[in-house]
């Protein structure tokens, strides 16, 4: 093995171009074969003691190593300049100091001179070399033909064979320029491809690069975005998460798990969903999307939604599922927080303008009822101021039944319903529930035609827009415009009709304000959930009052301008035919005619209504029975007295009132039933699991149930 040291003399520097440097080597490495050969015949010489030709070996070998020297020193040009002339020179002076002249060996040296400069030179200058040499050796021959040489004896040279010896060295040198040129042409595409070859791979560093940067980039937005990614191969059974996938589901950096695996981090109770559900986007190649909770590994409970794709291969089959995660808790925490917040919200809107409601009647029962008791004292009829109190009465429990509805423990049926008519009835409510600086104005058109909804969507969307109107209004004075108005098909004064509402008549309902109005960003996000400009707010009204005009097939136009106010205008389709009444019981002056000979069985646990009651139905021809609980009426029910109609109240004590009528069905299934409680038909109906064919609600008159009461027995 050779020294390392040394193989910097063995090759040539290297220039970066890797043509020149391989014929810096084939130069370097014929200079160090010539060299060697010239030291092998100058030894040779020594022995023979022929000292005439050492003097020109020596400087043969000095012009190599000088070669050599440039070679070593990047001047690969100017080494092989040095090279062919020593070697040129050496072969003209051994052919003339030769004993045999043109015949000598030294004569060898031209077609390897020749060889030597194909190797070391590019065409032009093989071809310049080439001629150098075929002129040399003619002229060498001629030397000889003519005595000029040392030949001894003279050597007798034809011009023939100087022509057949110049010829073949012409043959050579032409294969030679043909051999230079086509490895010229090779070196200069070689060249290119490597310029090609650089290119594409600087191309493929900054593709590199670029990815990484991506990559980087794509990190950091799924670690702020709480979004991580993940990749299932169906073939391996294996998921491959990204780092932020990883944090989600709280796993160390080398988890790679099945699907089996993961499902096993999903709370149980969301568990066989999910699988269900990644099975089905599977067999229908369309992915899917659910939210569930996890379990980390530290016993942490979060919220992720998880979105998935279905990627095919050739054939259409599913091949790989990639899909999207991202951590919701946090978010679905405030969700939280703020609905519970929003409800509270309500709650206090509600109350305070309810409980300023009850004391202005209680106030007013309390007045009339020392008024009647003033003018029965005086001996006078105090009838004015007890008809008083029953309107209090009545107007309190439309108001409850009102937040029943609002509030969502009492539903009604999407029906035909006058909307100016249902708007009419809340004017005064509304006008409690406002600010004290703003003035409510109402325009209510007559005659409109029926929109399909229930009372309880159009009193939740008047309620939200007339409070977002006075909150808008503030601590400045300000009104407040109720409108009610029918649009026909083609009026679009506003621009606020689009799609099939255009060709449809439609019953306008606008709420205007003069508050604070609202920027045009504000106005593009007024309806998203959540979205709010009030500090004290949660932003989920008008995002209600949205999705039930989508859910009644409407529209809602918005028009505001900073500084002068907002309008809101709600488009309802009309439907064909007539509103119907909420069924109000007959109050009609009481019938003339003589109530049959029936018996009633009065089930009340609230002696102030079932006392007042029983002593109607008594006035009024009726024979009563009165039960304080179910137990009693229960007892009563199984006696041999005869029953023909049961006024039953839903809530009771003792045995319950679904017991009661089940019972008062087996034994008297001809005695007729009417159902009393303070909660709607639908409540009743569900708490007495049970079909109720008449119902009467608290508070009610009492010439009402004896109306009622007269015509079931009817």
């Amino acid at each position: 093995m050779l020294d390392r040291r040394w193989l910097p003399w063995l090759y040539p520097k290297s220039t970066g171009d890797p043509g020149s440097d391989r014929n810096s080597r084939t130069l370097q490495f014929s200079c160090y074969l010539l060299a060697s050969a010239a030291v092998a015949v100058l030894m040779v010489s020594a022995i023979d003691r022929e000292w005439q030709q050492m003097p020109l070996l020596v400087s043969a070998i000095a012009g190599l190593v000088a070669a050599v020297a440039l070679s070593r020193a990047g001047r690969s040009d100017w080494a092989g300049r040095t090279a062919f002339l020593i070697v040129l020179l050496s072969a003209i002076l051994l052919v003339f100091r030769a004993h045999d002249g043109f015949r000598s060996h030294s004569m060898l040296l031209f077609p390897g001179l020749l060889l030597i400069s194909l190797m070391m030179l590019d065409r032009a200058s093989y071809v310049a070399t080439a001629a150098i040499v075929v002129v040399t050796v003619a002229a060498l021959g001629v030397a000889v033909k003519h005595g000029l040489t040392r030949a001894t004896p003279p050597v007798r040279t034809t011009y023939d064979s100087i022509f057949y010896v110049d010829l073949n060295m012409l043959v050579i040198a032409i294969i030679g320029s043909r051999i230079a040129r086509d490895t010229q042409r090779n070196t200069f595409d070689l060249g290119v491809s490597i310029d090609r070859l650089s290119a594409a791979n600087l191309e493929l560093i900054q593709v590199r690069e670029h990815l990484q940067d991506s990559e980087e980039r794509l990190k950091s937005a799924q670690r702020l975005t709480h979004v991580g990614s993940w990749h299932w191969n169906l073939g391996t059974n294996q998921v491959v998460c990204s780092e932020e996938c990883k944090q989600i589901f709280g796993q160390p950096e080398d988890y790679a798990p099945s699907l089996e695996e993961l499902l096993q981090i999903i709370r149980p109770n969301d568990r066989a969903r999910v699988a269900s559900e990644i099975q089905r986007g599977i067999a229908e190649k369309s992915g899917c999307s659910t939210e569930f909770q996890i379990v980390q590994p530290n016993g942490e409970v979060r919220t992720v939604t998880f979105t998935s794709q279905v990627l095919l291969d050739d054939a259409g089959s599913p091949r790989h599922i990639f899909g999207a995660c991202q951590d919701v808790t946090d978010e679905r925490r405030m969700q939280e927080e703020s609905l519970a917040s929003q409800k509270l919200e309500t709650v206090g809107t509600l109350a305070n303008g309810i409980a300023h409601d009850f004391n202005n009647l209680l106030g007013g029962v309390l007045a009339q009822a020392e008024m009647g008791l003033s003018e029965l004292a005086a001996g006078s009829r105090p009838e004015a101021a007890l008809k008083a109190i029953c309107c209090a009465a009545v107007s309190g429990s439309e108001i409850v039944r009102q937040l029943m509805i609002y509030t969502g423990q009492e539903r009604e049926p999407r029906d035909l319903v006058d909307v100016a008519r249902t708007v009419e009835e809340m004017a005064d409510f509304l006008k409690l529930s406002i600010s004290k600086l703003a003035t409510l104005h109402t325009d209510f058109d007559k005659d409109l035609p029926p929109v399909r909804a229930s009372g309880a969507q159009i009193r939740q969307i008047v309620m939200n827009l007339v409070m977002n109107a006075s909150e808008a209004i503030g601590d400045r004075e300000g009104v407040i415009r109720l409108t009610v108005r029918r649009f026909q098909a083609g009026q679009d004064q506003a621009g606020c009709i689009a799609g099939a509402l255009a060709e449809r008549d439609c019953v306008g309902l606008e709420v205007a304000d003069t508050g604070r109005g609202m920027s045009p960003e504000t106005q593009a996000r007024v309806f998203d959930p959540f979205f709010t400009t009030k500090p004290l707010r949660h932003g989920l009204g008008l995002a209600v009052v949205s999705g039930i005009v989508r859910m009644l097939a409407g529209g809602i136009h918005l028009a505001s301008e900073p500084g002068k106010g907002t309008i809101f205008r709600v488009l309802l389709p009309c439907e064909e035919g007539a509103a119907n009444d909420s069924p109000r019981p007959n109050t009609a002056t009481e019938s003339t005619n003589a109530s049959q000979a029936a018996t009633a069985l009065v089930v009340e646990d609230e002696d102030s209504l079932r006392g007042p009651a029983a002593k109607m139905l008594r006035k009024s021809g009726f024979t009563v029975l009165e039960a304080p609980d179910g137990t009693t009426a229960l007892g009563i029910i199984r006696g041999d007295r005869a029953i023909e109609v049961l006024l039953l109240d839903v809530t009771l004590p003792g045995t319950p009132s679904q017991e009661v009528l089940a019972e008062a069905k087996r034994l008297r299934p001809a005695m007729r039933v009417i159902v009393t409680s303070a909660y709607g038909k639908e409540f009743a109906a569900t708490s007495l699991q049970a079909d109720v064919e008449r119902f009467i609600r608290k508070p009610y008159s009492l010439r009402d149930l004896v109306e009622l009461v007269r015509q079931t027995l009817s």
